[in-house]
C-alpha cells in the first residue's frame, strides 16, 4: 500500500473511533486497576494513557474518576468495578456506545454532541438506553437502580423489553428476582447528581 494511501486509511480509522476519554479529574486517594493492573491516583498521566475505551477499571472504595467524551458526554464513576465505553463522537463509527457496571456507580450527563447518540450501560440485572439526559447507574448486592434526573431513560431487563423512566424517577431491578419497581428518587442519589450537573453543566455551554 502506498505511504500516502496508508496515512489515509489510519486517520479514517481514527476519525471512525473517536478521540478516546479524558480524564477530567480523579477524587479520592488509592488506587485503580485498569485491565488488571494496579495505578496510583497521584500518577495521573500514565493512569490516563491506561483508561482507553473497554478497559475494565476497578476502583477502590472512595476513589471517583470523572472522564470526558469531548462536547457528548461526562461520567463520574465512584468505587466501582466497571468496563468503560467506546467514544460516541466518531466521524464515521457508530453512533452507540455501551458500558458495563458491575459494583458502585455511574453518573452521566450529556451535551450538546450526544444529539442523535445513543449509550447503553449493562449490569447484570439489566440495561438503561441513554439518548439525552442526567442519570446515575448504581449497583450493589441487592440490585440495580437507575436514577433519571433530567430527561428520560429506558430501562429494562432485556434490551428488547424496555421502560420508560421520567426524570424524578427511578427504576430498581433486583437480584432475587422480585419485579422490578418504579419509584421517587432517593435522596442520596439526587443530591449526587444536582452537584455532579453543577461542577460539570459549563462544559456545555
Amino acid at each position: 500500500m502506498p505511504a500516502a494511501a496508508a496515512a489515509i486509511l489510519v486517520v479514517i480509522i481514527t476519525l471512525s473511533r473517536g478521540s478516546g476519554l479524558e480524564l477530567a479529574e480523579i477524587n479520592g486517594p488509592g488506587a485503580v486497576t485498569v485491565n488488571g493492573r494496579s495505578y496510583d491516583t497521584s500518577d495521573r498521566p500514565v493512569l490516563e494513557s491506561a483508561l482507553q475505551p473497554g478497559a475494565v477499571i476497578v476502583l477502590a472504595e472512595g476513589v471517583e474518576l470523572d472522564l470526558l467524551d469531548r462536547q457528548a458526554v461526562v461520567y463520574e464513576i465512584s468505587s466501582a468495578t466497571a468496563t468503560l465505553p467506546h467514544s460516541v463522537t466518531g466521524w464515521l463509527g457508530p453512533k452507540t456506545a455501551e458500558c458495563r457496571l458491575e459494583r458502585g456507580e455511574i453518573r452521566i450527563l450529556t451535551g450538546p454532541r450526544f444529539r442523535g447518540r445513543r449509550l447503553l450501560i449493562e449490569t447484570p440485572e439489566g440495561v438503561a438506553e441513554v439518548s439525552g439526559t442526567l442519570l446515575s447507574v448504581s449497583r450493589d448486592e441487592t440490585g440495580t437502580c437507575v436514577c433519571v434526573h433530567a430527561g428520560v431513560a429506558r430501562v429494562g431487563v432485556h434490551p428488547d423489553n424496555l421502560e420508560t423512566v421520567p426524570a424524578g424517577k427511578r427504576r430498581v431491578m433486583f437480584t432475587d428476582g422480585r419485579p422490578p419497581i418504579i419509584t421517587d428518587i432517593a435522596p442520596p442519589h439526587r443530591e449526587g447528581l444536582i452537584k455532579f450537573e453543577a461542577k460539570f453543566h459549563s462544559r456545555f455551554r
